[in-house]
């Protein structure tokens, strides 16, 4: 049986492969006597043939002799890195298998199942042309993306608190409820000399806000002291600066709302209560050091009511929507840490004893190494005695 195999390859998870698979179809519901195999992912192009499960799974069944020819819709579908696509497409030819392009019309190996030159160049030239363009498309994208930022519309991505937008202009303006509350955390921070962690405990405490994380559930979200510290060091409440990718741009003045001396007293003070001493943080022994069944590792989880080692796929349980864990265990910490220090413990005993038996060992073998030592010398001592004043015998 003649085997056919499909590769398909979307980036993103929104995107989706039928449109791949309806042309590809069309050649091959004219055949007869083959079979086909799919491989399909939604990964970027750009990554190697050893990044792509499908990808590497599909070389795998070239190189055990399954696949007799891989379909693919485009050029670009197989890789977007001009090497990378060289590099499979060769592999694939080495091992005797021909690589169809359906949109170029091309085959990599002609009728005798060798590799075609003016095939495999023009390959490599589309190969870079679209490794190009998509160098070109991300550019422009992140150039069209600071336009639009630098007339105040929304682009995406993690929105500051202190503003929201329109959803149909994308149009960004100041949030007067979610302003209220940073305009606090300056004026506590600055003025009333709270510390960070002060300011996240009074946010927690209070009821009806707007929490930190708009794109995670409310009911797990909580302040923090880096929440505060990000919000102090946005630029975008006192001098009006976004950044993308690096690159700075400047918004709308009346999108600023903090006073640029509180903004620079509050920089002031980070950075000169950033060289104090930090306060001692409980480390906990067997972090990360342990794995629940499923594989993955644990991690401690203390409130004010406990402390417990928890699967870390279970910490996010509500939010986590590829959990897979079964396990809904909880160790105690202080009950798992106790034991671990006994087990020590009882080994440091276990190794005192030992030492001294070895210790009282070695005294005592330096206490017959002392006898056997004067003993020796005694009767050194009386044998020169004797050499040098011998016994007389009186015979009559």
């Amino acid at each position: 049986m003649y085997t056919i195999a499909y590769y398909l390859r979307n980036s993103t998870e929104q995107q989706e492969y039928l449109y791949q698979l309806e042309n590809l179809d069309k050649k091959f519901n004219k055949l007869t006597n083959a079979t086909k195999l799919i491989y399909a992912e939604k990964i970027s192009g750009f990554k190697s043939e050893k990044e792509r499960p499908e990808m590497s799974k599909l070389l795998s069944d070239v190189d055990a002799g399954i696949i007799n020819e891989i379909w693919v819709n485009d050029v670009t579908r197989l890789s977007r890195d001009a090497i990378n696509l060289q590099i499979i497409v060769k592999h694939c030819n080495d091992k005797g298998v021909n690589v169809y392009f359906d949109e170029q019309n091309l085959n990599t190996l002609n009728s005798t199942g060798k590799p075609d030159f003016t095939t495999t160049l023009l390959v490599n030239i589309l190969g870079q042309f679209a490794e190009s363009n998509a160098k070109n498309f991300k550019s422009k994208g992140k150039q069209g993306k600071i336009s639009a930022a630098k007339k105040s519309r929304y682009v995406g991505g993690y929105l500051s608190i202190g503003y929201s937008f329109d959803k149909i202009t994308k149009e960004i303006y100041i949030n007067e409820n979610e302003r209220k509350l940073v305009e606090y955390i300056f004026e506590s921070y600055v003025n009333n000399n709270k510390s960070l962690f002060e300011i996240a405990n009074n946010l927690n405490n209070l009821k009806n806000i707007d929490l930190t994380y708009r794109n995670k559930l409310k009911s797990t979200a909580i302040w923090r002291g880096s929440t505060v510290r990000s919000i102090l060091k946005n630029k975008w409440y006192a001098l009006g600066v976004g950044s993308i990718s690096g690159e700075e741009f400047q918004i709308k003045d009346e999108l600023k709302f903090i006073d640029i001396d509180i903004y620079y007293s509050a920089q002031d003070k980070l950075s000169t209560n950033k060289h104090k001493s930090k306060a001692h943080v409980h480390s906990y022994i067997l972090n990360e050091l342990i794995h629940c069944s499923c594989g993955s590792k644990v991690y401690p989880k203390v409130n004010k009511e406990k402390a417990i080692y928890v699967c870390s796929t279970t910490i996010n349980r509500e939010s986590d929507k590829n959990f897979k864990c079964l396990v809904d265990k909880q160790i105690q910490i202080e009950k798992l840490e106790n034991a671990v220090w006994l087990l020590i413990k009882n080994k440091l005993d276990d190794f005192k004893i030992e030492i001294t038996k070895r210790s009282n060992k070695e005294l005592s073998i330096k206490f017959d190494i002392e006898n056997n030592n004067n003993l020796i010398n005694s009767i050194r001592n009386n044998t020169i005695e004797n050499h040098y004043y011998p016994i007389k015998l009186n015979i009559d």
